[in-house]
Parts: structure tokens; sequence; C-alpha cells
């Protein structure tokens, strides 16, 4: 078992170290796969019959899912919640931010190594 893992966790280094294009990938599929499962979780919750201030269908439930894992200031828009469902919403918020903030700081090292190779003439001559 741990061969599989490290075999795995070997693969998926690799692939991201060779483009960006791939690290965006796995970021936007992390990212629906965690909306998705929180939104099926919270409606089934809803189903159970625990009161989740989200909406009545499913698409409430993703829709929902989706605004709170892009923007922290939804959750302040809600009204009177349960502890369950607060804690929900506070989970996806924060694994929200964490990933978001990830894309941003990939991102910012990118363009500030891009920028050192300018000013170092490492980067490649175009002009003749």
């Amino acid at each position: 078992m741990k061969f599989l893992i490290k075999k795995i966790k070997y693969l998926f280094d690799s692939a991201l170290e060779k483009s960006l294009f791939n690290l965006f990938i796995f970021l936007i599929l992390t990212s629906l796969a965690i909306i998705l499962v929180f939104s099926a979780t919270t409606f089934l919750i809803y189903k159970m019959g625990i009161t989740i201030e989200i909406g009545e269908t499913y698409q409430d439930f993703l829709w929902q899912t989706f605004k709170y894992f892009l923007s922290s200031g939804t959750i302040l828009s809600t009204g009177a919640i349960n502890p369950l469902d607060f804690v929900l919403k506070i989970i996806i918020t924060i694994i929200g931010i964490g990933l978001f903030y990830t894309l941003i700081g990939i991102i910012t090292s990118r363009v500030s190594l891009r920028a050192h190779q300018l000013r170092e003439g490492s980067s490649e001559v175009q002009e003749k």
C-alpha cells in the first residue's frame, strides 16, 4: 500500500513540475470535487431533516456551496443557523480561502521568477 501511495505521489509531483497548466487543472478539479462533496453532504443532511439554511433543491445547495467556497464574506450574509450548518459553512470557506490563495501565490511566484529572469538577462533573446 505504501508503494502505491509513493508512486501516486511521485506521478503527481512530476506532473506538476512539468507545467503551470497542470497545476491550474489540479487546483480547479480539486475545487470542483470539494464543492460537489460539501454540497452533496449538506443536501443529504437537509433531506435527513436537520435544518440547514441553504435552499430547497440540490442546485440551491450547489450554488450556495460554490459561493461559500469563493467568497469568505458570504457566510456573514446568512441568517440564524444551527451549529452543524455553521461548522460546514466555516469548513468550506476555509478550504476555499486556502485553495484560492494557493493559486494567487503560484501566480505571484511565477511572475516574480519571470521578472528575476528578465533582470538577470537569463531569458531567451527574441530580437536580432
